[in-house]
Order: C-alpha cells, then sequence, then structure tokens
C-alpha cells in the first residue's frame, strides 16, 4: 500500500470517527432523556439500561479511528524525532480511549485510569506534536522573509547578497530537515563559496545598482519575475503531486551495495551509476574557471572605492586560519573517504578544503598565501579530469562499461579489513577539479589589476 493511499485511509478514519461519535452519542442522549448535561458523567451513558451499547460503541468508534488517524500523520512527521514521540502518544491514547469503551465504569478504578491517561496523553502529544510543526513553519517563515527581503533591497548589493545568503542557509535547512545531509552539505558549503566569490565580485561594482528609470522597464522586470517564479512553482508543486517512480528508487536501492559496492545510494549515483553525467559536469565546472581565469587574468579594473593607506593586518584571524587549515584538511579528507558509505564525497571534500584557503586569501591576501601555498590550480584542474578520465577508462581494460566500478578487500597489518572500490579514483578527480576550479576563480577576482587613473584618462 503507498504512502498516499495511507494518507486518505488516515484522514478519513478522522472524519469516520467524528461523524461516528457525534451520531451515536446523539442517538445515546435520545433514549436516556434523563440524562443531565453538567450534571451526570458522559460515561454513565455507557451504564445505564437502555442501549447502552450505542455509546460505549461510539468510544471504540472513535478509539479505533483515532488510532488510524494518528498513524497516517507518521507521513507528515517522520522527519522529526518529537514527531515520531507525538505519533507514538497519540496512538497510545487513542489506545486509552478504546479501552474506555471496553471497560465501563462498572470496572471504576480501571475506567478512571484509563480516561485520565487519555486526556494526559492527548495534550501530551499535541504538545510534542506542535514543537516539529514550529520548527518547520520558523525555517519556512525565515526563508519566506529572507526572499522577500532580497526582492525589497535588490538596489542595495551587499544587503541583498548578505538576505541571499540567508536563503540559502534556509534551503540546507530544508535538506536536513527532510533527511538528505549530502544536499544539505554540498547546499552549505557552495553557499559559502559562492558568497565569497559574488562579495569579491562587489568590490568593482557600484553600492547601489541603478534603479529603473521609466515605469515600463519596472512593469516588465515585474511581470518576468512573477511570471518566472510562478512558473518555478507550478514545476515545484506537479512534481510534489506526482506520483514517485517507486520502480526507479527501489532499484537503485537493491543494486548499490551489491554491484556499486556503496552504501551511501546518492553518491554511487553519481559516481557510478550516472557517472558520465558527472564527469560532464565537472569538466564543465573546470571550463568555467579557466574562462574566468582568462578573462580577468589581463583585466584592468577600477574598484568602486580605494580605502587609502596600506592594508590593515589581522594578526589574530591569520593566526587561527593556520590552525584551522589542518583541521579542514582532515575533515576534508574524511569527508571524502567515507562518501561512498555515508554523507560526504569529492564534491564536498573539494568545497570543505577551500573555505579555509578562501579564509586565508582574505585575511593574507593573494600573494602571501600562493607564494607559501605553491599549488598551480590550473595544473590542478588538468590532473583532477586526468584522474576522473583514468578511473573511468580503467574499467574497459576488463571489458566493463565506461566508469563500471570494481571492488577490492584487503587485510593490513594495523588498518584491518580495508574495502576499496575503483570509483574512489573517479571521486578523487571530482575532489581534485572541484578544489582547483574554486580556488582559481577566486584567486583570480581577487588579484585583478587595478584600473590607474592615468589609465582611464588615456582611454
Amino acid at each position: 500500500m503507498d504512502e498516499e493511499r495511507l494518507v486518505v485511509i488516515g484522514a478519513s478514519a478522522g472524519i469516520v470517527g467524528v461523524l461516528s461519535f457525534q451520531v451515536l452519542f446523539s442517538i445515546s442522549l435520545l433514549v436516556h432523556p434523563d440524562w443531565r448535561f453538567g450534571l451526570d458523567l458522559m460515561s454513565e451513558l455507557g451504564t445505564t439500561a437502555p442501549h447502552t451499547w450505542l455509546f460505549n460503541l461510539s468510544v471504540i468508534v472513535m478509539g479505533t479511528m483515532g488510532v488510524a488517524f494518528s498513524l497516517s500523520l507518521l507521513r507528515f512527521l517522520y522527519w522529526s524525532f518529537f514527531g515520531k514521540l507525538s505519533v507514538a502518544i497519540l496512538v497510545a491514547g487513542c489506545t486509552c480511549l478504546f479501552l474506555l469503551g471496553v471497560f465501563t465504569m462498572e470496572q471504576r478504578a480501571l475506567h478512571d485510569a484509563l480516561a485520565w491517561a487519555f486526556f494526559v496523553l492527548t495534550v501530551i502529544g499535541l504538545m510534542a506534536m506542535s514543537i516539529p510543526m514550529y520548527v518547520h513553519w520558523n525555517r519556512a517563515r525565515l526563508a519566506f522573509a529572507a526572499t522577500l527581503a532580497t526582492v525589497a533591497w535588490h538596489g542595495k548589493r551587499l544587503t541583498a547578497l548578505i538576505v541571499i545568503g540567508a536563503t540559502g542557509l534556509m534551503v540546507s535547512a530544508a535538506f536536513a530537515m527532510l533527511s538528505a545531509p549530502d544536499l544539505a552539505l554540498t547546499q552549505l558549503l557552495v553557499e559559502m563559496v559562492t558568497i565569497a566569490m559574488m562579495m569579491m565580485a562587489l568590490n568593482y561594482l557600484p553600492k547601489q545598482s541603478k534603479q529603473a528609470r521609466t515605469p515600463f522597464r519596472r512593469w516588465r522586470d515585474a511581470l518576468i519575475s512573477v511570471v518566472a517564479g510562478a512558473g518555478c512553482a507550478g514545476l515545484a508543486y506537479a512534481m510534489l503531486v506526482r506520483e514517485p517512480d517507486q520502480a526507479l528508487s527501489a532499484e537503485l536501492l537493491a543494486r548499490s551495495l551489491p554491484e556499486a559496492y556503496g552504501a551511501n545510494v546518492v553518491n554511487v549515483i553519481l559516481v557510478d551509476f550516472r557517472g558520465f553525467d558527472t564527469f560532464g559536469e565537472i569538466t564543465v565546472f573546470a571550463v568555467a574557471a579557466l574562462v574566468v581565469h582568462a578573462m580577468l587574468r589581463w583585466a584592468r579594473l577600477r574598484p568602486d572605492e580605494v580605502i587609502p593607506g596600506p592594508p590593515v593586518q589581522l594578526p589574530i584571524p591569520a593566526d587561527l586560519t593556520q590552525l584551522l587549515f589542518p583541521l579542514a584538511l582532515t575533515v576534508s579528507i574524511y569527508l571524502f573517504l567515507r562518501g561512498h558509505n555515508a554523507p560526504g564525497g569529492g564534491f564536498i571534500a573539494g568545497l570543505t578544503i577551500a573555505v579555509p584557503v578562501l579564509i586565508k586569501y582574505v585575511l593574507q591576501g593573494a600573494r602571501a598565501v600562493e607564494s607559501t601555498f605553491g599549488f598551480d590550480y590550473v595544473r590542478g584542474i588538468s590532473l583532477g579530469l586526468a584522474l576522473a578520465a583514468a578511473g573511468g577508462l580503467g574499467s574497459l581494460l576488463f571489458g566493463l562499461p565506461f566508469l563500471a566500478s570494481g571492488h577490492l578487500d584487503l587485510e593490513l597489518p594495523v588498518i584491518g579489513h580495508l574495502p576499496l572500490a575503483s570509483a574512489l579514483v573517479f571521486d578523487t578527480g571530482v575532489y581534485v577539479v572541484v578544489f582547483a576550479g574554486a580556488l582559481l576563480i577566486l584567486s583570480t577576482m581577487g588579484t585583478v589589476r587595478r584600473r590607474t587613473l592615468e589609465a582611464e584618462a588615456m582611454d
């Protein structure tokens, strides 16, 4: 039974439970005219003749339908510990309600205990359910507010860049909330690197963009934005309500470990099942980095504002970056090695090591970093692409398709059992290309030659 049908059954159970209780309870009141509202206990309708079964049946049906309805909530709250806990508590409370119809007031002690348990568990369950709902709404509210702030402050470039970063952070939180740690890590690291790139670009742009001169241009831009946004929203909605292809996902899950020797299905898809797509993507990324380098290498740009005097020295942050780099390198290698069986991989690891180098560029300057770092980013891109290609061509020697995975189990003296997959070579190429490409763009943008006033006068 698919999830959508379970949701429909749960919602139907909630409606049937409420309606059946109202109908049976109303009939029970009609056959017991002596029962007084506010003076007599409701449970007395289940012990006063005639037709005691009416009220008891209404409670039993309500409890049964409540259990079904509570279980259907798990479809929407599975991503949160408090969500799953609230469903369990509500199921227990509805079970107590069911037992209230079985054990009437003739068993007074047990009946009272079940009544108290039903009310207490229901209140606690609803309170626990409010926690993930508040967190979900709070994140959605922040993302919505950041989007509106971007539209409102688009003319102030730095402010708009900051709120765009907040929007990306909320997207990362949404991925983490939906149990997609690979996507969350990728989105977070990409956000950090791209924000840094855009801040470097802002150095050569005015602080504020020019306002549209005519109402026609403002209305035209607004219309294009609304149409594009509505189109993206429509596509997203169509994908959300579309029946998922369970056969494809089940096939990937079933074949990931035995054929590609990896437990992390996301990484296996990237480096094996759709490895050729990934190879094309890193090639495009490498070409983009080389194009940026070629265009800005001999460019002459004048910053929008030049602060007089020598550069400000920040010795304490600069020393902290010296400690941060080996730590980030360790984390990067850890994420890279575990990526085939746990969240991580070459792309995430390459961005992880790029972040502390970026901080060194900002604090110490490009010349100081490159004089000590001594890494040729252009050759690094070539090396990464060569490694990725070698990882794919190696399978051809064994008569297998391009980028097909192989597996080797080693027994080492100190380490012990060490499983190795041939996809590690391809992922190493991804790691090197992402690291070298990102830093090539950053270093090139940080070392653009300044255009002097004399050169402008000659033009």
